[in-house]
């Protein structure tokens, strides 16, 4: 009865539609429905050879291989099955909302797979870091939904340089933004491919330096932008840390080069812990 139910929590939000042969992992409509197939299947294998417990959680298979231990990390969509992965073991561990979960965890997989292509380049010496830093730019670029909130960005920061910023102009960008519309997750997406790059630099993959010309003035018109701040970095610093912890390294970079960094005298953005602070009061 118990494995029943774990099944049924799995299908739950696990993939139930239909398979074709002529999908194509390449293409990332497929490729998502792929690797959901791959992620929905694991768990059931996993329930049925008693690699959960009553509580849903993994149990160590000892010296067994453990089921998850057959996919390899060389599949094409290893890291889009290990999101959805623990996006189905944590909605049927919780019975949590499929969508709020997804817009947590789905750009994610963007982080996760640079990082594996780092890894494997790395290892084999075919990829410099000039290379990677410019896969990573055609990532950004080639986004219809991260070029809107770029240019969303780009013409707050815009006005505000031209002294034309109102508060019409605050009131009209927070609207624009606000959680209940569908607009929010393009930001997000925003926010979280920047909190990737700061991982990378975080762990060394990336210098600033490097990475000046072609994301420095993306970073810092969200990074700086008031209402970004009030929407999400200050409301949620635990999911944008790396964008927390790079920023004064960053801004001191550029202040080394004279280079004016946009809306940094009236909306720097605090410290990490500041925030954080603000918030515990504020609740």
């Amino acid at each position: 009865d118990e494995i029943k139910l774990f099944i049924g929590r799995i299908f739950q939000y696990g993939y139930t539609g239909t398979v074709d042969i002529d999908w194509r992992s390449q293409n990332s409509a497929d490729a998502d429905k792929m690797a959901h197939i791959m992620a929905t299947q694991t768990l059931i294998w996993e329930t049925v050879v008693g690699e959960r417990d009553g509580n849903f959680n993994h149990v160590d298979t000892g010296s067994y291989d453990a089921v998850n231990d057959r996919v390899s990390k060389n599949h094409p969509l290893y890291s889009q099955y290990m999101v959805l992965l623990a996006i189905i073991y944590l909605c049927g561990q919780n019975f949590c909302d499929w969508e709020w979960l997804t817009e947590v965890f789905a750009t994610t997989i963007a982080i996760i797979t640079a990082v594996a292509f780092w890894l494997e380049y790395n290892e084999n010496k075919l990829l410099n870091e000039a290379q990677f830093i410019t896969d990573l730019n055609e990532q950004f670029i080639g986004s219809d939904k991260m070029s809107d909130v770029e240019w969303e960005l780009e013409k707050f920061f815009n006005k505000y340089n031209d002294n034309k910023l109102t508060d019409e102009d605050l009131a009209e960008f927070r609207k624009k933004y606000d959680i209940e519309c569908k607009e929010r997750q393009k930001l997000v997406n925003y926010l979280v491919h920047l909190e990737g790059i700061a991982a990378l630099v975080k762990n060394k993959i990336l210098r600033i330096e490097n990475i000046d010309d072609l994301m420095s003035y993306r970073y810092f018109i969200a990074m700086n932008n008031p209402v970004v701040q009030e929407l999400e970095l200050r409301q949620y610093p635990d999911f944008y840390k790396g964008c927390f912890g790079i920023y004064e390294d960053w801004v001191k970079e550029l202040e080394d080069q004279e280079i004016e960094i946009p809306m940094l005298k009236d909306y720097r953005l605090p410290k990490l812990e500041e925030v954080k602070q603000c918030l515990q009061k504020r609740n």
